[in-house]
């Protein structure tokens, strides 16, 4: 009987789900069996790559290629204690001296520079306020001291407190006063006064006014008399445009004007507390001369 060639048996299709048979793939030549990468077997002996070129090149000779991002020819190992790098520069003391500790912590000096700024910033502008405020009492010093010269030596404003003046000045009208226009002369006839209250005037009493405002009608050695409702001086009678129609002035007795002194008398003649009561009064007691009156608007006007 006929041998018949013996045929190997073939493989054993491999199932893939949902039914499709697909052969398992051939072991290629040279591959490794399966179960190579087991864990438990020890690793395959892998043949170490040829050196690049730098490392070739290396300066220590040692063949190792220098480390990415480090360029060649930087050990990359140094001394077991490295000097710390220098804030300002980067760079490690040549000194000799010893690390500070702003040095070793480089955000030291930035915090203290902008604490520096802040501080002379704050210096620049308490100096600006001071300097603002210098100036300010400066000006208000220089204000007052003229407001007290102008007041004292050239002008200042009083208050009528009664009608003993009128028609020229009513109660409440003020006048503007000038100081120096009888500082350095007396007074003329027909000038309205302010002076500070002589002493035989109202003596004792503590309600009576510091300042009164009258007319000079005699000088300095002249006599003051009364004649038919006129004043007349030494003997003469005087003119006065300043008084209205019709007014009276009752002189009792005679005056004797004093050298140095001024007899003043009311333009209200009926109503008024002056010389020919209290007397004559002392060129010194002179305040200035009312030159105009300044309140209220309607009123306003040169004296």
């Amino acid at each position: 009987m006929p041998e018949r060639p013996v045929r190997p048996a073939p493989a054993a299709p491999s199932h893939r789900p949902g039914g499709s048979q697909r052969p398992l793939p051939r072991l290629r030549e040279g591959a490794p069996p399966p179960g190579r990468d087991d864990p438990l077997l020890p690793p395959r002996p892998t043949t170490p790559p040829a050196p690049s070129e730098a490392a070739k090149s290396a300066p220590d000779g040692s063949g190792r290629q220098a480390p990415r991002g480090r360029p060649s020819g930087i050990p990359t190992s140094g001394p077991a204690n490295p000097q710390p790098l220098s804030r300002r520069s980067g760079a490690l003391p040549d000194d000799g001296r010893r690390a500070s500790p702003d040095e070793l912590i480089p955000g030291v000096t930035a915090g203290r520079q902008a604490a520096s700024g802040l501080r002379r910033r704050r210096g620049r502008r308490s100096i600006s306020t001071g300097r603002w405020i210098a100036e300010w009492l400066v000006v208000l010093t220089v204000a007052l001291l003229v407001a007290v010269g102008v007041k004292t030596y050239l002008f200042q404003a009083f208050s009528i407190p009664s009608a003993s003046m009128s028609p020229t000045l009513e109660e409440g009208d003020r006048v503007l006063v000038s100081k120096l226009s009888t500082t350095f002369s007396m007074p003329d006839r027909g000038d309205v006064v302010v002076f500070r209250k002589p002493p035989t005037y109202r003596p004792g009493d503590p309600d009576a006014p510091t300042h009164l405002i009258k007319r000079v009608i005699g000088l300095p050695g002249e006599t003051i008399s009364g004649a038919n409702g006129k004043v007349l001086v030494d003997g003469e009678p005087l003119d006065e445009p300043w008084l209205e129609d019709g007014v009276v002035t009752e002189v009792a007795t005679p005056i004797k004007v004093r050298p140095g002194h001024l007899l003043v008398l009311g333009d209200n003649r009926g109503g008024s507390e002056d010389g020919r009561v209290f007397g004559t009064i002392s060129r010194n007691l002179v305040e200035g001369r009312a030159v105009a009156t300044i309140w209220p608007i309607t009123r306003v006007g040169g004296l």
